[in-house]
């Protein structure tokens, strides 16, 4: 809700309609002068704080209740026709407008009346007040003496006609042949004078004169006078009064003859503050105009179904040239599909629980059909007396440009980067065994034809067995991953009992991992699982990640392998209690590429392939892997695999590998790893 100012306050109390705020049981808060006057009151304390009901009634749609928790629920009215009785008057047909408000700190309901052709019954009113009082023998009054003795009318007329005239807010001037005889306190106000005898008797083109623009308009009007009972339609004019000082009036003027005599009623309000304010608002108008045409981003003004404001930029945007091109079709049809749903919760925000929407990325679509991605904002406005949404778009197709194009530079330098510490990571790795092998031929080649005691040929020889295995290693895993970059890895699924191959190759290790010093546990909740596997490809992932509980684990350390049956899922862990992984490297490590140590201080070899090509194994099988790890406290490597079967036939065992083939795989995938 909109909270009411000061600033409101005295805009409201220049208004020529009547405003009135209530709060809880329908007590009024505040009322405008206008409303003041047009209840017959002089000051707001006269009514503060009591039920408007007391004071006016309304008529007409049953659906309709003004009152305040009525009100309340609604929050906005729209120009609704209605009709209300006073204690003076009934059946007034009005407009009113109406909004939910903060004032003075509580929620509250703003109604603003509109009274049009209020004035014009004041001047029937006064026009028959002063025609009864004529034919009731004052029609002679010729001088100003006798003038004065017009201050006794009230004490002989009563009744409504008498109220009306000592009350009304506007100003009366009664006037024969160009002599006032009359004026009521808001007319001799209005003439620049403050005392009754400072305007009766006087020549009423010498008290005040009109503006040369309408000089012509008066003339005609005064002619019109003459001849015709019609009232004059209201009117806006400026006078120039006797002092010098220029004022703004509404006028309306009626003849009448009582005998041979013709008199002139005037009536008439001060409305100088109002087009002061008017002028005012309407250089401001014309700068925010300027201002809003000028400015980069678009602005509509939407109001009733249709757009009654728009910008070049917003034109621009959309891809229109006119409101009129705009307003053919929907508002929502400008709003791509992917974004009504968020336009829609913008326009609700706005328009039903009256708040400001914060600015969202919409996708917008031009008159061409284009899609266009825009930040928009919105807020109610009271516009033209009607409850308004004025809206901001932002087209930020070159911001989200400059963006992708940044993220590609950022995964390319990225991806660079990592291309350059692969280089290095690779050559080390292939350097690494090539300087061990060299080194052991050069030792042999040192000892040729010497005693063959002298040599420990077996040692040498296994030396070079396992840097060849590492060279093959690193060669196999170039291979794979660069088949998998091409979609030319394939995979051999079957049907197995993912128990078993688990176990028999984490039993396979047993007596390596031993030698280093280390155990390791194997350990199941079921005893067989038939699922969909590539059986040479899991086993080849299960090395991988033994491999890393191996090279990382302390001295003495132990190995957790364990198999779960999670139902749709069959889950595989691997855990140590090594030196365990940074948070932070958690996903880094399944990049391609990446280790979790630097290439110059780090304390195990590795090129950083491995666990890219477990990840990829794993999600060919639509299985995922992630790990469990504080540093120091050890690391738990986890792969779920879907519980489903292979298309192919279902086997328990596809082939045997021997213990041999075994050990030659675990030399394979164990041969970074030194004594």
């Amino acid at each position: 809700m909109i909270s009411i100012t000061n600033v409101d306050v005295e805009f409201y109390d220049i208004l020529s309609d009547p405003v009135i705020i209530i709060g809880e049981n329908n007590k009024i808060l505040y009322s405008n002068e206008r409303a003041i006057r047009f209840l017959r009151l002089s000051t707001l304390m006269e009514i503060k704080d009591l039920p408007l009901d007391n004071f006016v009634q309304f008529m007409g749609d049953e659906e309709i209740k003004f009152d305040y928790e009525f009100l309340n629920q609604r929050k906005i009215l729209n120009r609704i026709k209605t009709k209300i009785s006073t204690s003076f008057q009934e059946n007034i047909k009005v407009e009113i407008v109406g909004k939910g408000v903060v004032f003075d700190g509580v929620e509250a309901m703003l109604l603003l009346l509109k009274l049009d052709d209020l004035l014009h019954e004041e001047q029937k009113l006064v026009n028959d007040y002063f025609a009864d009082i004529t034919s009731s023998g004052y029609k002679g009054l010729e001088t100003a003496e006798d003038n004065v003795h017009v201050k006794g009318l009230n004490e002989l007329s009563e009744g409504a006609l008498k109220t009306i005239i000592t009350h009304t807010p506007n100003s009366v001037v009664l006037v024969k042949k160009g002599i006032i005889l009359f004026a009521n306190k808001a007319g001799i106000e209005l003439l620049g004078k403050t005392n009754e005898e400072d305007v009766v008797g006087q020549e009423f083109v010498d008290l005040v004169k009109f503006d040369l623009d309408a000089k012509e308009n008066v003339i005609c009007d005064a002619k019109k006078l003459m001849v015709s009972d019609t009232m004059l339609p209201v009117v806006e004019r400026k006078l120039t009064r006797k002092d010098g000082s220029q004022i703004y009036v509404e006028l309306t003027a009626m003849c009448f003859k009582e005998g041979d005599e013709i008199y002139t009623v005037f009536v008439g309000k001060n409305i100088t503050k109002k087009v002061m304010v008017e002028q005012s608002l309407q250089r401001s108008q014309a700068s925010y105009s300027k201002i809003l045409q000028f400015m980069p981003f678009g602005v509509g003004i939407y109001n009733e179904d249709k757009v009654t404001f728009a910008n070049d930029a917003l034109f621009k945007i959309l891809g229109i040239q006119s409101l009129n091109e705009f307003n053919k079709r929907k508002i929502m049809e400008f709003v791509h599909k992917d974004s009504l749903k968020d336009a829609y919760e913008m326009y609700n925000t706005v328009y039903q629980s009256i708040q400001q929407s914060e600015f969202k990325e919409i996708i917008l679509k031009r008159k061409n059909g284009t899609k266009i991605q825009v930040e928009m904002g919105a807020v109610p406005i009271f516009f033209d007396n009607k409850m308004s949404i004025i809206f901001v778009i932002h087209d930020i197709t070159e911001r989200k440009k400059a963006e992708k194009d940044k993220f590609k530079l950022d995964q390319a330098l990225k991806y660079d980067k990592l291309k350059t510490e692969f280089i290095s990571n690779v050559s080390h790795e292939l350097k690494t065994p090539l300087n061990i092998i060299l080194s052991i031929v050069q030792v042999l080649e040192f000892n040729e034809g010497k005693e063959a005691e002298h040599i420990d040929k077996k040692k040498y020889v296994k030396i070079m067995k396992q840097n060849c295995y590492r060279l093959l290693r690193l060669i196999n895993n170039l291979i794979d991953i660069t088949r998998i970059d091409v979609g030319y890895q394939k995979m051999d699924f079957g049907n197995y009992d993912i128990v078993k191959v688990v176990e028999d190759i984490t039993l396979s290790t047993v007596e390596y991992i031993e030698n280093k010093g280390m155990s390791i546990v194997f350990d199941t909740d079921i005893e067989e699982k038939i699922i969909g596997i590539d059986r040479e490809n899991m086993e080849r992932v299960m090395l991988n990640l033994l491999s890393n509980a191996v090279k990382f684990s302390k001295e003495n350390g132990k190995i957790y392998v364990k198999l779960s049956d999670l139902g749709d899922r069959v889950k595989i862990s691997v855990k140590d209690n090594g030196i365990g992984i940074p948070k932070k490297m958690h996903k880094k490590i399944f990049e391609r590429f990446v280790q979790s140590e630097s290439l110059f201080t780090r304390s195990h070899e590795g090129s950083g392939i491995g666990l890219s090509l477990v990840k990829s194994i794993v999600q060919a099988h639509g299985g995922e892997v992630y790990v469990r790890s504080k540093e120091n406290r050890g690391s738990e490597f986890v792969v779920e695999l879907p519980n489903v079967l292979s298309k192919k036939e279902s086997i328990a065992e596809k082939r045997k590998t021997g213990n041999a083939g075994n050990v030659q795989r675990i030399e394979l995938e164990f041969s970074d790893i030194y004594n």
